[in-house]
């Protein structure tokens, strides 16, 4: 079962991308009586093709497991019965679509023009996972035992929470600023934690703290973000294999 399973309570939506479209995944959340929203592959089901070459807006269908299904539902102790699902047909502006599942099938209860901006809702979730992996580094730990990731893990979130926390007086100045500016801005979190990892030590141990506290609000405020809206990029899908290697581990 999935690890983050004590999250989830009877009743409550999950919306998760399409690496969670799998027929086990939705009969266990439909035992645990979970509602979700999910992407799914369109070239891993038939009945997805289809549902995308009728141009329909949304419709219910009998999703029945294959026998890689059945297996994984067993392993499970799951009931390998077929199940409906509402698909939801999304188009993109760039004229990409996209299809939901859902196992909200009364379509009064949430209409299918509502979906589209749902599904949208994970993705501070989902910034915060790649901030906290490639921002923060929160996989590169300094030590194999379980002892050693633990701390690495701790006090890197510390240290996001206490630049949370310092960059409010910084955070009240930027918007107080943007009422002149063309486009709102916004802290550049990448170089805040940067700044924070240099700082943190002369912040908790050094004899000049008020020195230090203002030396960061300075960082913070020096290299800001613009917020453009409705801007957009092509999304480049190729994967890269990002690593930490034991053997060039961190010192401190």
């Amino acid at each position: 079962m999935p690890e983050h399973s004590w999250k989830l309570e009877s009743g409550q939506l999950l919306i998760a991308d399409r690496n969670y479209d799998a027929f086990w995944f939705f009969v266990w959340l439909m035992k645990k009586g979970c509602d979700f929203c999910i992407r799914l592959k369109i070239n891993q089901r038939h009945l997805v093709r289809e549902f995308v070459k009728q141009g329909l807006k949304e419709q219910i269908v009998e999703m029945i497991p294959g026998r890689s299904a059945k297996k994984k539902c067993r392993q499970r102790d799951l009931p390998v019965l077929p199940i409906k699902l509402r698909l939801i047909r999304v188009d993109l502006p760039n004229g990409e679509v996209e299809v939901l599942a859902t196992s909200v099938l009364d379509s009064e209860k949430i209409p299918a023009d509502q979906f589209g901006p749902l599904y949208q809702l994970r993705w501070p979730v989902e910034e915060k996972f790649k901030q906290l992996k490639f921002r923060v580094n929160l996989e590169n730990w300094s030590g194999k035992s379980a002892m050693t990731i633990f701390q690495d893990v701790y006090a890197k979130l510390w240290s996001c929470n206490l630049t949370v926390w310092l960059s409010e007086e910084a955070e009240r100045k930027i918007e107080k600023d943007n009422e002149n500016r063309q486009y709102d801005h916004q802290i550049n979190w990448a170089n805040a934690f940067a700044s924070m990892k240099r700082w943190v030590v002369k912040l908790l141990c050094g004899p000049f703290i008020e020195e230090c506290l203002e030396r960061l609000t300075i960082l913070f405020l020096t290299d800001l973000s613009p917020i453009r809206p409705n801007r957009k990029y092509p999304r480049n899908h190729k994967k890269y294999q990002r690593e930490f290697f034991m053997n060039y581990k961190p010192c401190t």
